[in-house]
């Protein structure tokens, strides 16, 4: 297999000009073929480099001086293609080829495990902590180790407390099921867990290319370590039917679900808001203004009630634009329905509310990461810790890039570039309500790398429950 990289001028990231193999698989396939073979990363530093490739890197005598002329313009590499007499069916123009070329990068010969599903009693977060107590044990360790932050360990205890404390003041209806959840772990960390609020993401709603309804893409990262391995998928039965909530072990929030037949939703960060324009003094002014509110929701909070008493999409949308909720910090709400114009966006904060539906304005849908749609607002973008370019440009290319992902078939986090993915990204989730299928990926990295990589996958296909 060779595979060429390019970078033109102008162009925010490399992109594969074409793949060339004697397998006859689809794109997909042959790719799939390739992450399993042992060598692999050798030709991925070639390719990279584009400088030297060895006969490893080629699976025919054609490929290996086709390989010595890798330095050529795409362009006579197709008229190779045709002089050679090699068939243009073997000539793969996988798409997004940047997504494709990413895949080599996450995936490797390790197993992927399959993520658990638990049904849910009345006190979800409780009961799925009780039957996964050893995996909420580790997951606290790992989420507030020395890899999340240097003085998380440290401050763990206080942090608790002071969730603790947060929570009761805002006379939360899931408080009850975080006090068992810390009682059955025996540590601290299940009040602050459930109140942190501090991930960035990417999600796009559009009808689904492949079928009715409409599709949520969503990618979900966090800033703590270790926590793509503890995904478990949640299964709650409501009066309005069942629904499926992506999550981990004692969390009572909700961030990520799909009802079927009702619409599937996802919640991403809102921007920070402005105070004196300098982002740590904002954050931390910020802060304190929310430890200070009273009668305010968290927004994975308002997310769960929304699965639990909506009925429908139009529902959802109401519950969560109203304005006589009060939501404790920004965000942006990312709906899909069963029908294909029902795509929505509501902004959210404070008691204001800005609801966006996908139209003639946006015939691919809506996408968003981490800033208004609403170009009036005031807020300054956020994005991952660590991130090199300005906030603003990094959330201009994941919004773009998330909602062009839309136009066709997603095979998932093989199919993201950077910036989407990035070494904080925890989790996949593709969602369509209509048919009641979602697929959900998690993600980790491993030491030393700096894209992480599938550690667990599960496909789920659930028809509308009776009402």
């Amino acid at each position: 297999m060779v595979a060429k990289v390019e970078w033109y001028p102008g162009e925010l990231y490399p992109r594969v000009g074409f793949i060339v193999t004697n397998l006859t698989r689809p794109a997909a396939r042959v790719v799939a073929f390739d992450n399993q073979r042992g060598t692999a990363e050798q030709w991925i530093k070639e390719g990279k480099g584009a400088i030297k490739w060895t006969r490893l890197s080629c699976r025919s005598f054609g490929g290996a001086a086709r390989a010595e002329r890798v330095e050529t313009p795409i362009v006579e590499d197709q008229e190779l293609d045709a002089a050679e007499g090699v068939p243009r069916s073997r000539c793969q123009s996988p798409l997004p080829a940047a997504g494709r070329d990413r895949q080599i990068m996450l995936m490797t010969s390790q197993s992927i495990a399959e993520i658990p599903v638990f049904e849910v009693g009345l006190l979800p977060s409780a009961d799925l902590c009780r039957q996964n107590l050893d995996r909420v044990r580790n997951l606290i360790d790992e989420a507030l180790s020395r890899r999340s932050h240097l003085l998380l360990p440290l401050a763990a205890r206080l942090l608790d407390q002071v969730s603790h404390s947060w929570l009761v003041r805002q006379a939360s209806p899931y408080l009850e099921e975080i006090r068992q959840v810390a009682s059955a772990v025996g540590r601290p960390g299940a009040y602050f867990l459930n109140t942190i609020y501090e991930w960035a993401c990417s999600t796009s709603v559009a009808p689904d290319p492949g079928g009715a309804g409409a599709r949520m893409i969503r990618v979900l990262d966090w800033g703590l370590s270790g926590i793509g391995a503890h995904v478990v998928i949640a299964r709650h039965e409501t009066t309005h039917g069942a629904f499926l909530n992506p999550t981990w072990p004692g969390y009572a929030g909700v961030v990520t679900a799909m009802a079927p037949g009702r619409f599937a939703a996802a919640i991403n960060q809102g921007p920070r808001m402005p105070v004196l324009g300098i982002n740590l003094i904002d954050d931390i002014v910020t802060h304190l203004q929310v430890l200070a509110a009273r009668d305010v929701v968290p927004a994975a909070h308002l997310l769960r009630r929304t699965f639990e008493d909506a009925a429908d999409f139009e529902r959802a949308v109401e519950i969560l634009s109203d304005e006589a909720v009060a939501i404790a910090m920004p965000a942006l709400f990312v709906i899909a329905g069963v029908e294909h114009e029902q795509c929505c966006v509501v902004e959210a904060w404070g008691t204001k509310r800005r609801v966006h539906y996908a139209g003639t304005s946006a015939p691919l849908g809506l996408g968003v990461a981490n800033q208004w749609l609403s170009p009036d607002l005031a807020g300054r973008a956020r994005t991952v810790p660590g991130a090199t370019t300005h906030p603003e440009v990094d959330n201009l290319a994941r919004r773009t890039i998330v909602t062009q992902l839309q136009r066709g078939a997603f095979n998932g986090a093989s199919d993201l570039p950077e910036p989407v993915i990035n070494r904080h990204t925890v989790m996949v989730v593709t969602a369509n309500a209509r048919e009641g299928e979602m697929t959900v990926e998690a993600l980790d990295s491993a030491l030393g790398q700096s894209i992480p990589r599938v550690v667990a996958r599960r496909t789920l296909c659930e028809a509308p429950t009776a009402q």
